[in-house]
Formats: C-alpha cells, sequence, structure tokens
C-alpha cells in the first residue's frame, strides 16, 4: 500500500534492514501514521498512545471517502527531531506530503477495503479484521499485518516473520473536522525486545543535535592511539573508526602507522566488530602517501635502513583490507595518492567528494605505482589505468568515481553526518552500509549532471595509451600533435624513464595477477629500486628534500632502459627469505 507521507520507519526500513544481537536494549518507536483518513463532516487522527473518548465504547462506522492533508512542514518535522538531510531528501522523493485521498470500503463481514491515490500512484489494500495477511514493505520485505477495530479506533499491527520488528498504528474517527499532525504524537519509549534492528536505526538517526542529547542504541566507546598520536582507533557501537591523524603532513604513513593500522584490524577481525571506517584528519587530505623522505633519510645515514621493513609492512596492510570479511568504507574526502591510495582503494566501499583528489605520481620520484597499483589500474576502462600511472595525472571531484576508483560520492558538506550515520545504525551488516551509502551518493547534488573531465580525450587514451611499449605510446602522442598531447608529452619527458617501463609491464603482467601475487611482483621491483644510487633516491631529492625538480635519472634517456634491465627488476630473489609473506 503506496502512503502519501511514508512512516519514518519506512524510510529507514527502506534504507537498510539491520540485524541485532538478541536481547540487546534498543527503543521501541510508536509513531502516527500519515494515512490518517478523513471523511466528509466527520474526522480522523492518528493516534500514537490511543486517546479514547466516550464514543470509544462502540465500534464506528468507518467507511467513507477521506482527504488526508498537512498543515505544517514536514522536512522542518524531520530536521527538528534530528533526521538527517539525506534521509530528508529521501522523503521528498518518496512523495507529496501536501495531500492525499483514502477511501475506506465495506466488502463483506467485517471486511473492509482501503485505496490510497497519491500524486505520486494508486494503491489498494484488503482486510479482514482481526485476520493476520501479509503485506509488501517499501524495500520489498513481506510482513504480518493485522487490522482491529475497537471503538473509534482503528489499530494497525506490523509484525516482520522473523521477528526483527513490530509496529502499531492506531486511526481514531471523531468530530466533523480533521487536520493531520502526526509528528505532535511522536515519542521513544524504552523496550527490551530482541531483534528490533528496524526500529534501532530510526531511534539511533532521531537525534535530538540542537540540545546535544541523542537516543544512543551501545553507549560504550574506545580510543586509543599510537604513541606519537599519528594514528587514532576508535570502537563505538560495532563500528571501528581509523583516524589518521597528521594534517600538517597531509596524513602521510609512516611505519608506526602501517604497523598500527594492520595490528587493529586484524584485531577488529577477530572481535564482534562490523564495519570499519577510514579517515584522515583535516579537510585537505585524507593521505598523501607514504612518507618516502623518511626512508630517504634513513637510507642516507651511514649503513641506513634502506625501507625494505616499511613497504613490505605497508603490502600486508593493502593485502589485509583487501581481504577483509567485514565492510570497510574509506572517507577519501582531499588528497588520496601512493599509500594512501592503497589502504582506500582494497577496502569495498570508497567515498569521494568534490575536494577529492587522486593520483599516482610515483614516476615523477623514480619508482612504481605500487600498494596495488598492477592489481586495480588494469581494470580502469579505455586504459585510464596505464595513463595515470605513466603521467601521474590527477583526477578530482566527481572523476574519481566515474573513472572507478570510487565507489560513492557524497558533497563534502554531508561527509561528517554520513559517517555519523553508518556509526548510529549500530553493529551494521554490509548491506545496511550499502544501503546508506547509496543514499547518500542519490542525493548528492554536486555529482548530478556531472561530466568526466576526460570525456573529449577518453577515446584517445584508450588507443594510446592502449599501445604495447612506452616508445609507441609516445609515438602516438607525437603523431595526434594536438595540443593536449603535447602537454602529455612534455608531462613524461620529465618522468624517470626506468620508472616509465618498469610500470609499464607492472600493469602489463598485474592484469592476470591477484592482488597477492601483484603486491608479490611489485616488492621485488620496489626493493631494487631502493638501492641508494636509484632514480628512487634521486626523485625523492630532486622532488621533495631538495626540490629543485631537477632529477638527474639514470639511465636519463628511455632507449637506454633495455628490456634485459626492466626484466631484472622484476626477477625472483636468488634467497626465497627475501621474497614478501603477505601472512
Amino acid at each position: 500500500m503506496n502512503e502519501a507521507n511514508p512512516p519514518i520507519w519506512k524510510i529507514c526500513l527502506a534504507a537498510s534492514c539491520l540485524p541485532k544481537p538478541k536481547g540487546s536494549l534498543t527503543y521501541l518507536l510508536l509513531f502516527c501514521s500519515t494515512r490518517s483518513p478523513c471523511i466528509p463532516g466527520r474526522s480522523a487522527t492518528a493516534a500514537l498512545l490511543n486517546p479514547r473518548s466516550a464514543m470509544a465504547q462502540q465500534n464506528v462506522d468507518i467507511t467513507g471517502l477521506y482527504k488526508l492533508t498537512s498543515s505544517e512542514n514536514f522536512d522542518e518535522y524531520l530536521k527538528a527531531v534530528g533526521v538527517s538531510w539525506a534521509l530528508r531528501t529521501a522523503v521528498k522523493a518518496l512523495g507529496s506530503v501536501g495531500s492525499a485521498t483514502v477511501e475506506i470500503t465495506k466488502i463483506g463481514q467485517d471486511e473492509y477495503s482501503i485505496k490510497t491515490v497519491t500524486s505520486i500512484k494508486q494503491a489498494e489494500i484488503k482486510f479482514k479484521l482481526g485476520q493476520e495477511f501479509v503485506e509488501k514493505t517499501l524495500d520489498g520485505r513481506d510482513v504480518n499485518t493485522t487490522f482491529t477495530l475497537t471503538g473509534n479506533t482503528l489499530k494497525q499491527t506490523q509484525k516482520d516473520p522473523k521477528g526483527d520488528f513490530q509496529t502499531t498504528v492506531d486511526r481514531d474517527f471523531v468530530g466533523d473536522e480533521m487536520t493531520t499532525k502526526p509528528w505532535r504524537k511522536l515519542r521513544l519509549m524504552r523496550t527490551k525486545m530482541a531483534n528490533m534492528s528496524v526500529l534501532r536505526i530510526v531511534a539511533s538517526l532521531l537525534q535530538k543535535r540542537a540540545s546535544c542529547s541523542a537516543v544512543q542504541v551501545a553507549r560504550a566507546s574506545s580510543i586509543s592511539s599510537t604513541p606519537s598520536d599519528d594514528v587514532r582507533f576508535e570502537k563505538n557501537a560495532g563500528v571501528g573508526i581509523i583516524t589518521l591523524n597528521k594534517p600538517r603532513a597531509l596524513n602521510a604513513l609512516t611505519h608506526s602507522m602501517v604497523i598500527a593500522m594492520h595490528n587493529r584490524i586484524q584485531g577488529w577481525e577477530r572481535d564482534q566488530t562490523k564495519l570499519i571506517i577510514c579517515k584522515g584528519t583535516g579537510d585537505k587530505a585524507f593521505c598523501a602517501g607514504g612518507d618516502v623522505v623518511e626512508i630517504y633519510r634513513q637510507g642516507k645515514q651511514p649503513e641506513g635502513a634502506t625501507g625494505n621493513d616499511f613497504f613490505a609492512d605497508e603490502y600486508r596492510l593493502n593485502n589485509r583490507i583487501h581481504n577483509l570479511k567485514i565492510p570497510y568504507v574509506a572517507l577519501i574526502h582531499g588528497i588520496t595518492m601512493g599509500g594512501g591510495v592503497g589502504i582506500s582503494v582494497h577496502g569495498k566501499y570508497r567515498v569521494a567528494t568534490e575536494k577529492s583528489m587522486f593520483a599516482m605520481p610515483e614516476t615523477a620520484i623514480g619508482l612504481i605505482a605500487d600498494v596495488g597499483g598492477s592489481y586495480f589500474l588494469p581494470k580502469l576502462k579505455n586504459h585510464l589505468g596505464t595513463y595515470l600511472a605513466l603521467t601521474g595525472n590527477r583526477l578530482t571531484g566527481v572523476d574519481v568515481k566515474i573513472a572507478g576508483i570510487a565507489t560513492h560520492f557524497v558533497d563534502s558538506s554531508q561527509i561528517r553526518q554520513l559517517e555519523s550515520d553508518l556509526i548510529s545504525v549500530g553493529y551494521p551488516s554490509d548491506n545496511d552500509v550499502k544501503s546508506i551509502l547509496e543514499l547518500y551518493d542519490k542525493a548528492g547534488e554536486l555529482q548530478r549532471n556531472a561530466k568526466f573531465s576526460l570525456a573529449d580525450n577518453l577515446s584517445k587514451i584508450d588507443s594510446i595509451f592502449g599501445k604495447a611499449t612506452v616508445e609507441e605510446i609516445l609515438d602516438a602522442l607525437k603523431e595526434d600533435g594536438s595540443e593536449w598531447t603535447q602537454k602529455l608529452l612534455e608531462t613524461l619527458s620529465k618522468m624517470s624513464p626506468t620508472s616509465l617501463k618498469l610500470v609499464m609491464k607492472q600493469l602489463q603482467l598485474g592484469k592476470k595477477k591477484s592482488l597477492a601475487e601483484c603486491l608479490n611482483m611489485e616488492y621485488r621491483v620496489v626493493s631494487r629500486l631502493r638501492q641508494t644510487d636509484s632514480d628512487f633516491f634521486e626523485g625523492v631529492r630532486a622532488k621533495l628534500v631538495e626540490k629543485d625538480n631537477s632529477p638527474k635519472w639514470n639511465p636519463s634517456r628511455l632507449e637506454d632502459v633495455s628490456d634485459s634491465l626492466v626484466d631484472n627488476y622484476f626477477a625472483p630473489f636468488e634467497d626465497s627469505f627475501q621474497e614478501l609473506k603477505l601472512e
């Protein structure tokens, strides 16, 4: 049955159906339905706690034509009780809250038909008083519904067959006139029931932010951090939250952060954690990459480490995120490069905003597109992965989603509310997470009618960067001769010739490999690139340390980078002990 004003629980139910541990304490939402009918010459009031009148001693005639009207702004009501912007937008999308026509007809002994007509569609439901029947909810679930008539009150009870929720709606028929103001009947009553997941999300989302008080299902929360406080961990209502906390360094990853994240995620997998959220502090960056400057400085010390342990542990973290059995949501708000890509793109959900900036700029510092780049970049359509890996060019805003890096897009003004809604669900399932993310994604204003910034050149990218060698790509760019391709030639001329050829080979090999195989392959390459006389150390010096932007690559010309030299980087280690061990 369709309604002009869907009850809040149905809006939330349409977004997600949540699991709940048996016996936990939750909140039962009792409310009135906006389906309340109005018969000319008679009033109908949806009642929460069924205020009995003198007429309640004898059943009244409820048949007739009813005109539903709303005298208050429903959106303002939802906002007042703390329903998030995305859910309020969903209310509007579900149909008009202004009016509806309802006709109740008696079709037999204690049998009735209710026909509802709104600006969206028509619906009819037939029932017999006291007899249970199956009704479809907005999300397509079957619920057991029963109508009873006592005096002037028509009571509708809905129960999930699995026991996930139960709700009761009363309609009172009194007097000559009728106005519908269901929000004046809203109350929350604390009730101990098992598996009331739908009502739990409603109670959680109806937060009174103005008074800084909220309905909380789970109040227990723990916060911890690394000794340097570079990464913080919090556990709230079954949700593990990772916060990269180095805003001045654009949340770049250090070795201690990588180890701490890996260990904490491993621990969360073993307990009752249902969701992991990873985010960065501040608006500038999610994570700008690994702290390669620190690796450079260590390598320049007498008998200094060359960073092998850092990259090995970083790749183990990437692999663990990829293999998680629970949902992982990376809020890639701001700069997301290199190592930041590794701790986001391998998770199930990646949420971009208009401030997102994605790049794999490793060829500019003599490295390769690692952190699993050989696994995910070849999967991008139109050879976009090869284009991004060789040139280091950036994608911003909604482009990050269109390209396939992000799974969802949310306006930055809503990113914190999204996080809050994911947490407030309490012990969410993967379906809950997916539903909430899709709700925000569809409600986003900034991506509507958005055009991919590379759309006009996508066919060129596909044909040019689909060539078999870097030399062929350069020849095709020169042959094209357009202003756009000339800029690409200028960009590629600044990159490490060795890195360009290594990236080309890693992407070609990665097409047929698993992530674990790609990470093992990449580890062989970066282990050899991290020699102190390599292009990697020279690139970091020129770009990030001394910042003269004049790296002296060796070899300096692409034609001097032989196939045998490239193959040596990918060869297995002579000592198998040196190979990467992901577990």
